[in-house]
């Protein structure tokens, strides 16, 4: 879905976040099978939920066994150390497994708890750091909707996105006219990919809601996670 918005184009300037940001590290940038609206299928979903799970769950217990740690010990330190870490490589894994991880790792940095503080502080970065999609993909969506090619349409199109969010993006474009205008465009295949990952994610939050360790009443992982 395209749609254009003729309220914040801008002005030009390219302020719109890290999507926009030339200066934005590699791994804001590279563009994952997800934001191609590459195939999708339940098995492959499946197994991504589950082994993403099952790596979080055997790091976590990691550093929860003082024999893991060599020179200077089990210090606060170095457990905190250890779950900033995993807080990184989770916040990557979940930018790896596209926009339904995204939204709802998006909705755990405000849960701290149930999630350490490491872990949150690194999953509030998934609030503005959505890597975005390429053009192709972007103009397929804009001429499909709007019925005519991206250089018929708009005098001007910025093939960088202004910014990215986990359901869409958004170009800057100048209109034949000379209006200033956004062009906001959906993700491509987002319904089908929900309708997967959103039942993967229910059977994730059973399992967790029912473990000794992990769930219990003061925990809603099913709320978090399977609503």
């Amino acid at each position: 879905q395209a749609r254009l918005d003729a309220a914040a184009a801008g002005g030009g300037r390219d302020d719109g976040g890290p999507a926009g940001d030339r200066t934005v590290p590699p791994s804001l940038r590279r563009e994952y099978a997800w934001a191609r609206g590459a195939g999708y299928n339940s098995a492959s979903r499946f197994l991504g939920t589950w082994s993403f799970l099952g790596a979080v769950l055997g790091r976590n217990w990691l550093i929860g066994q003082r024999w893991t740690y060599m020179a200077g010990g089990m210090t606060d330190e170095a457990v905190a150390g250890r779950r900033r870490r995993l807080g990184r490589d989770v916040r990557e894994s979940i930018l790896q497994l596209g926009p339904t991880f995204i939204k709802v790792g998006q909705l755990a940095s405000s849960r701290g708890d149930i999630l350490p503080p490491e872990v949150v502080e690194e999953l509030s970065l998934l609030q503005d750091r959505v890597p975005g999609f390429g053009y192709p993909a972007a103009a397929r969506i804009i001429e499909a909707e709007l019925g005519a090619p991206v250089a018929e349409l708009f005098a001007w199109f910025d093939t960088v996105p202004l910014a990215a969010a986990s359901l869409s993006q958004v170009h800057r474009a100048r209109l034949w006219g000379g209006e200033e205008v956004v062009v906001k465009v959906q993700r491509p295949r987002l319904a089908a990919l929900f309708e997967l990952d959103l039942a993967a994610l229910k059977g994730v939050a059973e399992y967790l809601q029912r473990s000794k360790k992990y769930g219990g009443n003061s925990r809603d992982w099913v709320g978090t996670l399977g609503g």
